[in-house]
């Protein structure tokens, strides 16, 4: 008997090899998550012959199937019997008999496959956790299909003679799967590693933190499968402190939500009047058109580790066109991301959309409990994309919170969207918008006190802005930090997407401050080494590694200006300038990569001013007083070092500067305690 092994690990492309008749190949694999599109497959294992393929995979309902093709067009599924269990070794045995039947088992499942028509038995080209060239109607990146091998680990691989009535066990590997999940990252120099991202795959926006018990639990757009969109999951993160992050999995999966089979997307969080939290959700469903409604999901333990989604919408489209067209508008066929808040007895409930011809809007649902009945109001707030087209022709993410008193007395409220188009151009990714005004529950209506939108951050990488209040009052802000890579590098990267530093919102003056959350300080790991410029003058040096935080205290003279250049040396170097324009306003101007074009923005900052620039590899985010901020990105080229060089000029003054190295704070990744999710019987 000969045989080939590899020793367990976690690379789901374990080996390739040819099997003749009478031969077998056998190996353990223990996938960790299911999804994609409809109709494709997980790898786990593929075969070739001159006149017939085959895939064993995991279908996105997380069902073990065994897909046969010939030349012709088209496949035919056959269900394996075995039931899948995620972060549980299966043993997969794949054998040619002497006549070229093809017999697949799946921990001691067995499903048998003929021989296709033939001369003689085929001898199949086997992979081990990568589709085969044919069969494969999914998308493609680099000629390879994005939802390719399963993923997950995979044991070692023996291959050998089938012999007759010698059946020797292959043991299971003694590694724990929740313990192993998810595998070490490649080393990146541009991937952030204080701020929060999950540890494998892609992300998108944060939403529906929920603060409960002492703890944060954020939820997230979340695709275990790779780093592209696709597939998509409610992430769940767990903290104690809002900067150190345990992950737990997932909160919500589609192929568990009968009324949500093509995706979970975002939304919002909420408790009722005894504290019981809530989950809203957008449910896809290619079923409907559009394929997009809102869902209400429940704890079933008090942890909040596992959560049951309704079998039905709670709000739909088409409850909210028809109340359009009785106020004679017409929504475009976009509805999403429910952002829900109680106020005594009575729910509320926006929804993103658009309105035909006008603008986007967020669309107002009121209710006497979470279950509703929900009653369609009408539109909060209409934009005008013909005059503004920067604020997008329908509204993602809506969300509106109470903010503080203005300088009348009167409480305000922060509305915050997010803009999008049917495809992208000059604007796309890269504002999230706000209005500051008075919300009349009554009315059920919300006044802004200006008509014009501000942009909240001015370097253009922060979107996917949502919001939550913290038990102890505070107004957050989460967002995605967006770092326009191709396709093709995310997946060479094996990385795509992360979370920006939690923001601080508040009212002050009648305007709306801004700070980085307060825990943040905790990654200071001492003081980072400041050294004088080497061009001479007022200037100098941070050269402390890739993870840190400086504060300047600038006087600045009309005209006077500081630069603080990141990653300095290469021929893209990332430079935020701040210059005094008179006696009330400072410019900070934002020339970042090249993707980017530079932009600038005035804040009202008499006197003394502030600059905080925190950075984390190629993620910078800068903050003007509390007035502006400003999200970057700094890669790591050719000729740069890591730190920053500050150049002051023209009569600029540091009066009083303060540098800290930054400790990592990576997201734990133990499985053990993974959350199940499922929906309402």
């Amino acid at each position: 008997m000969t045989t080939r092994t590899r020793a367990a690990t976690t690379d789901p492309a374990c080996d390739q090899l040819e099997l003749a008749p009478g031969e077998r190949a056998r190996t353990w694999v223990a996938p960790t998550v299911a999804g994609g599109p409809p109709g494709t497959l997980l790898a786990v294992a593929s075969g070739e012959s001159a006149d017939a393929w085959w895939v064993l995979g995991i279908d996105r309902d997380a069902r073990w199937v065994l897909r046969r093709g010939d030349g012709r067009a088209g496949w035919t599924d056959h269900p394996v019997p075995a039931r899948l269990e995620p972060f549980t070794w299966a043993l997969v045995d794949i054998a040619v008999d002497a006549d070229g039947v093809l017999v697949v088992t799946v921990s001691g499942e067995p499903t048998r496959l003929p021989a296709a028509g033939h001369d003689g038995a085929p001898a199949w080209r086997v992979r081990i956790g990568v589709h085969g060239d044919r069969g494969w109607s999914g998308p493609l990146v680099d000629g390879r299909p994005w939802y390719d091998g399963f993923v997950g680990l995979c044991g070692r691989v023996e291959v050998g003679r089938l012999a007759d009535g010698e059946d020797e066990d292959l043991p299971a590997p003694t590694l724990d799967p929740r313990s192993a999940w998810p595998p070490a990252p490649l080393t990146d120099l541009d991937r952030p590693r204080w701020h929060f991202s999950p540890p494998t795959g892609w992300m998108n926006e944060p939403h529906g933190a929920l603060h409960h018990g002492g703890r944060h639990h954020l939820f997230y757009q979340r695709n275990e499968l790779g780093p592209f969109w696709g597939a998509i999951t409610w992430g769940h993160a767990v903290s104690d402190d809002l900067v150190t992050w345990r992950d737990v999995g997932h909160a919500l999966e589609p192929h568990l939500v009968p009324c949500a089979p093509d995706g979970i997307w975002s939304g919002s969080s909420a408790k009722d009047a005894e504290g019981s939290p809530y989950l809203f959700f957008t449910g896809g469903d290619e079923r409907d058109d559009p394929n997009q409604r809102t869902v209400v999901a429940r704890p079933v333990t008090a942890d909040l580790s596992e959560w049951v989604a309704d079998r039905r919408p709670v709000t739909t489209w088409h409850d909210a066109a028809a109340a359009a067209a009785g106020l004679g508008l017409t929504l475009l066929r976009e509805f999403r991301d429910p952002f829900v808040w109680r106020e005594g007895e009575e729910w509320f409930q926006l929804v993103g959309t658009g309105v035909e011809g006008r603008g986007g809007t967020a669309f107002l649902f009121a209710a006497p409990g979470p279950d509703g009945p929900w009653d369609a109001v009408g539109p909060l707030l209409v934009g005008d994309a013909a005059a503004q087209p920067e604020t997008g022709v329908m509204w993602e993410l809506p969300g509106l919170v109470p903010i503080g008193r203005g300088l009348d007395g009167v409480e305000r409220h922060l509305f915050l969207v997010s803009p999008w188009w049917a495809e992208p151009g000059p604007h796309w990714l890269q504002y999230v918008w706000y209005w500051v005004g008075v919300w009349d529950r009554d009315a059920r209506r919300f006044r802004p006190d200006d008509t014009a939108p501000r942009s909240l951050d001015v370097g253009g990488y922060l979107t996917g802005g949502t919001l939550s209040v913290t038990e102890d009052g505070r107004v957050l802000l989460w967002s995605i930090t967006q770092d326009l890579l191709s396709d093709e590098e995310h997946r060479d990267r094996g990385w795509a997407g992360g979370a920006g530093l939690p923001l601080e919102l508040s009212l002050r003056e009648g305007l709306l401050a801004v700070a980085p959350v307060r825990e943040v300080t905790r990654l200071r790991d001492g003081s980072a080494e400041v050294t004088s410029s080497p061009e001479g003058g007022a200037g100098f040096e941070l050269s402390d590694g890739a993870m840190w935080e400086l504060e300047v205290d600038l006087d600045l003279p009309r005209g006077g200006s500081v630069v603080v250049a990141v990653r300095p040396g290469g021929d893209e170097t990332t430079r935020l300038t701040v210059t005094r324009r008179d006696d009330e306003e400072v410019v900070l101007h934002v020339a970042g990569p090249r993707e980017r074009p530079s932009r600038h923005v005035g804040a009202d900052l008499p006197g003394r001013v502030r600059l905080r620039v925190m950075a984390d590899h190629s993620l910078v985010e800068a903050f003007l007083g509390d007035r502006v901020v400003a999200t970057t990105r700094a890669w790591a080229r050719p000729g740069t070092r890591e730190g920053a060089h500050v150049d002051v000029g023209d009569g600029a003054v540091v009066v009083g500067s303060r540098a800290w190295r930054l400790r990592p704070a990576p997201v734990l990744g133990d499985r053990r305690e993974t959350p199940r999710s499922g929906a309402a019987t």
